[in-house]
């Protein structure tokens, strides 16, 4: 048994669909066998809350024979044909185990607001998954399935995280670009505290109050303390912690714009 990769190739208008490639397909009545011909039509895809893993492998071993005769269909209306019959047998599969996307989404994802844009993510997942799974080895779907997206939400949990780290990693990292290459012409200006805390006094009108007292408590200006998280800061001003983030990031832009500037005049 081979694992076609025929996804590069095209059948006149119609790019080939990846396929397991079965030495059944090559049978005289293979079309008998999987129940479809290039003149039928499989109809609506099932909008089952949940498909039996035994029901799934037929729909699959289907799927792959109808990519298979779309690879190797001789003019545009046995292709369209056939490719109507992957895209409706695949997409029964996946409506018949989106189950599995939000079962995986809540054991991995914590925050509800997130929850959405990773099941999103999971269904474009579960297209890949369906379109590789192998219906003749003996593997449930559901079990491979649902491995390959806790794998990808492992990941996206990952990246996630580590970018919002990256952003709260210190005050300095917010302003300044570090990996950005000064012109030839210009000097490189120092980033002494001083200069910062002069726009965080009550007298300077660069930023608003909220502005200065999320920065002052972020990144320790605030009698030089400890830093204060995002959710804390929210608390006490009786705002969400989005909202201390979004202030928090208009205070840098600020502040960014305005040392840029100063060490442009150096």
């Amino acid at each position: 048994m081979i694992a076609s990769n025929a996804g590069v190739q095209k059948t006149e208008e119609f790019v080939v669909a990846r396929f397991v490639d079965h030495p059944s397909f090559y049978e005289k009545n293979a079309s008998v066998m999987y129940c479809i011909s290039a003149d039928t039509s499989e109809g609506e895809a099932s909008t089952a809350s949940h498909l039996p893993d035994d029901v799934t492998r037929e729909l699959a071993k289907r799927m792959h024979y109808a990519a298979f005769r779309l690879s190797i269909a001789s003019n545009s209306a046995d292709a369209r044909a056939w490719r109507n019959h992957f895209l409706d047998l695949r997409d029964k599969i996946i409506l018949g185990n989106r189950k599995l996307i939000y079962r995986a989404v809540q054991s991995r994802v914590r925050d509800p607001q997130l929850a959405e844009d990773y099941a999103a993510e999971c269904h474009l997942v579960m297209i890949r998954t369906v379109t590789c799974y192998n219906p003749w080895l003996g593997i449930r779907f559901s079990t491979y399935a649902f491995t390959c997206l806790l794998r990808e939400l492992t990941r996206l949990v990952q990246k996630q995280t580590k970018d919002r780290l990256r952003q709260a990693a210190s005050f300095d990292d917010g302003l300044f670009d570090d990996n950005a290459e000064p012109e030839s012409n210009e000097v490189a200006c120092d980033r002494p505290d001083a200069n910062i805390r002069q726009f965080l006094a009550a007298e300077h009108l660069l930023l608003s109050d909220r502005e200065k007292l999320v920065l002052s408590q972020r990144f320790g200006f605030a009698s030089d303390g400890p830093t204060v998280k995002l959710k804390e800061i929210g608390s006490e001003l009786k705002i969400s912690k989005e909202r201390v983030r979004q202030l928090q990031n208009s205070g840098l832009d600020k502040l960014r714009d305005v040392l840029a500037a100063d060490c442009v005049g150096v």
